[in-house]
């Protein structure tokens, strides 16, 4: 289940690969792209239609980009992790605003706008996750993730 799945890229990868994937996505105009793009269906609505959503019904939850726009962050955490099956995983991605780019560029940090109405640091993102019952697995920034991949080739 990928949360906040905009034009359905992500949903539409995971489908080729062999995943029985799914989106959730507030935005009309981006299920319709979807749809006409990569001929996949998302869910049309906004996250609270994940509380109809049954229980434990997902092995990979995906929050891309997302959870600094929504009102209640922590209220997303807690309704991914109720539909992420127990030994399920939950992948998150956002900017982080203890990030050494954010920290040099302060208000001239390219992640800082209007859309993002909340800011994450490592601290306060995994205290959100352990508020909803998450063991951290993994934590890597981008950067860190490319340096992985350079170092691999």
């Amino acid at each position: 289940m990928d949360i906040g799945a905009g034009p359905g890229i992500f949903v539409s990868e995971a489908t080729q690969r062999g995943w029985k994937a799914s989106g959730l996505e507030p935005s009309v105009q981006s299920v319709n792209h979807a749809k006409q793009s990569y001929g996949i269906s998302l869910q049309c609505g906004d996250f609270e239609e994940l509380k109809n959503i049954p229980a434990n019904s997902f092995n990979v939850v995906t929050i891309l980009d997302v959870i600094e726009h929504v009102g209640d962050p922590a209220k997303l955490i807690s309704n991914a992790a109720r539909i992420t099956k127990k030994d399920g995983l939950l992948v998150i991605t956002t900017p982080r605003f203890d990030s050494p780019l954010a920290r040099v560029m302060n208000r001239k940090w390219y992640c800082i706008f209007p859309a993002h109405i909340h800011y994450f640091t490592r601290k306060s993102l995994i205290q959100v996750l352990d508020k909803a019952g998450y063991e951290i697995i993994k934590n890597k920034t981008r950067s860190e993730e490319r340096r992985v991949g350079k170092e691999c080739r």
